[in-house]
């Protein structure tokens, strides 16, 4: 692949993680315990362990598909 592999993240991105936290944390189905401590995670806590990995994502299928098309 001879693409840019570089993808500079929008609002939009950073509001699709954020809200992608928010459904985990209030889906009853979800567990919200820490997985090193199995303590109880509260919002913060679930959004500070799910929101970076949810932006890498998006980051990589937006650069997928920029390159794909």
């Amino acid at each position: 692949m001879n693409g840019n592999l570089e993808y500079e993240l929008t609002i939009n991105d950073f509001e699709e993680a954020f809200d992608f936290g928010v459904k985990y944390f209030l889906d009853d189905t979800k567990s919200v315990t820490d997985r090193t401590s199995g303590g109880p995670r509260g919002l913060g806590g679930v959004l500070d362990a799910f929101v970076n990995g949810k932006l890498i994502e998006i980051g990589k299928k937006r650069i997928i598909e920029k390159n794909t098309s």
